[in-house]
């Protein structure tokens, strides 16, 4: 089954690597406009290239600087996937 999201922005966090990357690439190749973030820069700018897509560095654990970033968007994204996560 193959799912059009060619009208639809989703934003997608933990995108550098893993889940959060094949959730990006799935949303990318079914049409919609991803904005991927994570912690992890290069790791980021790896999926952002792949993917041709708008990437962030962003920390969740910076409550200030999610703040920051959601007040800074442009749009409302229709789908937002946390996919972020792990152990510090």
């Amino acid at each position: 089954m193959q799912l059009d999201f060619n009208t639809k922005t989703v934003l997608v966090t933990g995108a550098a690597q893993g889940i959060g990357r094949a959730i990006a690439t799935a949303f990318a190749a079914s049409g919609a406009t991803v904005v991927v973030t994570d912690i992890d820069n290069e790791g980021l700018a790896q999926t952002a290239g792949q993917l041709d897509v708008t990437s962030h560095a962003l920390d969740l654990s910076d409550r200030s600087a999610v703040h920051t970033f959601v007040n800074s968007l442009q749009y409302t994204p229709d789908i937002v996937v946390h996919a972020a996560g792990g152990t510090r």
